[in-house]
């Protein structure tokens, strides 16, 4: 990829003037390549599938009209080498989670990304996608197409994964961001040296800023902001073109034609941009404007000819963008009206003083709450303000002695737009409860910052080596200190914190997407006509999404909660009944002696129907749900409220959990009732320190759905010094299970050598034909027991 890249970005730069290109080619020039790629996967989406054939043809012939063209091979491969060996660098915090556990975790905004490049390996992006409940992972699909949104990075991702022949998406978006984001990072060096112009080996050192400092572009590369990335790596490249091009075009004062063709390269950078991330369009144009009326006053005499490059980039970007200019302008105005208003909330609230909205702009901020690493927060707080008084005294020193440098004013126009619109967002715009306004938008626009703000840094950096002659040694080493801590940092904490809940979820450290294909693997056994449930809670609505996606082409159903899934289906296929489905996937994190140890894949247990079991529908009243080590707990203050839902006859049950005191408790309080009120049983359970283990009678229910309250006497506790929740205990693995005497259904287990028999049994095995009446089932059931007594001597 990066050698068709440079290739090919190569071949496009060769349109920009020869004295401008010289000096920076190396950085902006992998740059142009992706986004010819992006422009022409764009097409290709829209026309067709994304076939390997197709992809590799296409991908193959670039190259060699690129390599056909090149007047200087030597300096081609010497550029791919170098790019290469930087990249290699750049991406260590992007692949850390592939290189230290095999997979990567999805659980954010990835899943639409992952369900759009799958879907476009069999779907030309012009063709509709399904709206229904059957089929929920294509959800993703119908909320593009009908929203008009930006499908630009979707489509480079889909393209990607076809060239590589990969069977999934999940293969194919570590290799697209990490190469997108060291491509963004590479071009942050075409504008530092055109303020400072310092070395090769110098501007390559700083281009590594992005990847081992704290900020906003490597932290959308990690955590699934995947647009976003494409976004900001084009955004590098205009901040690099723009001022550059605009210094040529009153320079040398090219004719019309001549202009028209160098402004080519921008005009693509721009048409890319749009297409793959608008919504930072908005501010950007506003900053555009402010940096042309100040190079106007500046040069007053040629605001025509300013005028004129304009246009004549306007027409280009229109000409570039075309029919997906219509969309691009509904997006654009579905976002001026909705996110930039403020006033809608979206995201999660950052709890941040306003001066580490800037330190995360500059690369000196983890992107976590202050009370998660105190370290983090004294240095964002009181030590990041003087290093941010140098940055500044540097950079109006390099003002005074560059007034015209336009790429210095350019960084300093955004910088000004972006943190007018933070302004607003603070202090203008009403937050939600213990928030200083709209404190998402502000983390966005610190993010969104990140790349101009790291260039700036780094003309800072570079201008103390270029004037600090006597101390240059000791800089050198400072940032080499720097960089190593850094990655340290993304490796050892960074990654291992972004990587657990897909682990604790899967309840797999290592490989966890593989618990998913391994789901798949056992679906596979069943008749594609036969429908799927998902029996997952709404509070795993991520887990949900996930196994939706490798079951994109298998029949499902569910009752859908979930944001992202639920408002694209049909109203009458948004809560479809257990009873319809063939078959159910339930999320059942702890296993039970009731459940055959065949059916279960990692969290997750097979059921067939008929169904006989209790679901758990939610929880309610507790701190949030925690997992780990195979281990699901709630932590609660006064009561909490599990429901669960029977599904099938369940007319006997146990409840079974651990429980550990916090604070004073003496007595745990357990209630049993239905969802009508009509109390079903009580008990009371000793606490006497530490923890215990508790298991109720059987209980007639009645095949009722019920509600477990649990509650305790005693005051509340804080529950350590790092953490300020207050609570009375802690219930964990909580079950609601059949009495196996009153149990109807196929999950009989008991302990002992007896897989071989259960095997023979298994319906999820393609030798044994699935029951097609309840009596074969009931007959199949006594069979087991009969097998199970024989082999445990009747006990």
């Amino acid at each position: 990829m990066l050698l068709l890249v440079t290739a090919t970005g190569r071949r496009i730069s060769d349109l920009l003037p020869a004295e401008y290109r010289d000096p920076i080619g190396i950085y902006i020039s992998p740059l142009l390549g992706l986004v010819g790629l992006v422009l022409i996967a764009t097409v290709y989406g829209w026309l067709s599938p994304f076939k390997t054939s197709i992809s590799i043809s296409l991908s193959v012939g670039l190259l060699l009209i690129g390599i056909a063209l090149e007047k200087k091979r030597a300096d081609l491969f010497r550029d791919w080498l170098i790019v290469s060996a930087f990249a290699v660098v750049v991406t260590i915090p992007v692949l850390a989670p592939l290189i230290q556990f095999d997979s990567f975790n999805p659980f954010n905004d990835t899943f639409t990304y992952l369900v759009h490049g799958q879907w476009l390996q069999e779907h030309a992006y012009s063709e509709a996608a399904r709206a229904s409940g059957f089929y929920p992972a294509e959800s993703q699909v119908v909320v593009y197409q009908t929203g008009g949104h930006r499908m630009g990075a979707s489509f480079f991702l889909g393209f990607v994964q076809s060239l590589f022949h990969m069977q999934w998406s999940y293969y194919a978006y570590p290799l697209t961001v990490g190469l997108v984001f060291a491509l963004g990072s590479l071009a942050i060096g075409a504008a530092i040296r055109q303020v400072i112009p310092v070395s090769r080996t110098v501007v390559l050192a700083l281009c590594t800023l992005p990847a081992f400092s704290m900020n906003g572009f490597v932290f959308g590369a990690q955590y699934g902001f995947f647009p976003q990335t494409f976004g900001l790596a084009f955004a590098a490249g205009l901040a690099a073109l723009i001022p550059g091009l605009t210094a040529y075009i009153l320079s040398a004062k090219p004719s019309l034609l001549k202009q028209f063709f160098h402004l080519l390269p921008l005009s693509l950078c721009c048409a890319a941009f749009l297409i793959t991330y608008g919504d930072m369009f908005a501010a950007l144009s506003a900053a555009f404007v402010l940096f042309f009326m100040l190079v106007c006053l500046q040069n007053w005499s040629e605001k025509y000819r300013i005028l004129g490059f304009v246009l004549t980039l306007a027409i280009g970007i229109l000409l570039l963008v075309n029919y997906d200019g219509v969309r691009l302008i509904n997006n654009f105005i579905s976002t001026a009206l909705g996110a930039a208003s403020g006033k809608v909330h979206f995201g999660w609230p950052v709890y941040w003083h306003p001066t580490q909205f800037v330190a995360y702009s500059f690369g000196m901020k983890l992107p976590f709450d202050n009370s998660v690493f105190i370290v983090d927060k004294i240095f964002s707080t009181w030590i990041f303000p003087f290093l941010f008084f140098g940055i500044f005294l540097i950079y109006i020193k390099i003002l005074k002695i560059q007034p015209k440098n336009f790429t210095a004013i350019f960084l300093l126009c955004i910088n000004f737009v972006f943190w007018l619109a933070f302004l607003k967002f603070r202090y203008i715009n009403p937050g939600l409860e213990g928030e200083a306004g709209n404190t998402f938008l502000q983390f966005k626009l610190a993010k969104w910052l990140s790349p101009f703000n790291l260039g700036l840094l780094g003309i800072a950096i570079a201008w103390v080596l270029v004037n600090s002659e006597k101390y240059k040694r000791i800089y050198k080493y400072t940032f080499a200190v720097a960089f190593v801590v850094g990655m340290t940092i993304h490796l050892q904490v960074l990654t291992p914190m972004f990587m657990l809940s897909f682990q604790d979820e899967t309840m797999q450290k290592k490989s966890p997407f593989n618990v998913l294909l391994d789901l798949r693997s056992r679906i596979s056994a069943i008749p594609e006509d036969e429908s799927v449930y998902l029996g997952i809670p709404a509070d795993h609505h991520k887990l949900t999404q996930m196994v939706a996606y490798v079951l994109s082409d298998r029949k499902l159903a569910g009752k859908y909660e979930d944001g992202y899934i639920r408002g694209q289906l049909p109203e009458n296929e948004r809560d479809m009944p257990i009873e319809s489905a063939d078959w159910m996937i339930q999320l059942k994190s702890t296993q039970t002696s009731d459940e055959n140890p065949l059916h279960r894949v990692g969290p997750f247990l097979m059921r067939r129907a008929p169904f006989s079991f209790y679901n758990l529908e939610s929880i309610t009243g507790s701190h949030g749900t925690e997992v780990g080590d195979r281990k699901t707990w709630n932590w609660v203050k006064e009561t909490i409220e599990y429901r669960f839902q029977h599904v099938g006859k369940t007319p006997r049950t146990k409840v079974k959990f651990q429980f550990l005191p916090s604070g004073d408790p003496r007595t745990l309080f357990v209630d049993l009732s239905t969802y009508s009120g009509k109390k079903i049983a009580a008990f009371k359970i000793p606490m006497k320190g530490g923890w215990g283990d508790y298991e109720s009678p059987a209980v007639e229910t009645n095949s009722e759905d019920i509600v477990i309250r649990i509650s305790a006497d005693g005051v509340p506790g804080r529950l350590s010094a790092g953490d300020p929740r207050e609570t009375k205990f802690l219930i964990q693995n909580l079950s609601f299970s059949p009495d196996p005497l009153g149990a109807v259904g196929d999950d009989v287990h008991a302990s002992g050598d007896i897989s071989q028999n259960f095997s023979q049994l298994d319906p999820l095995s393609k030798a044994v034909k699935t029951p097609d009446s309840v009596e074969k089932y009931k007959e199949r059931s006594e069979r087991r027991l009969r097998i199970l007594r024989e082999t445990l001597g009747g006990s």
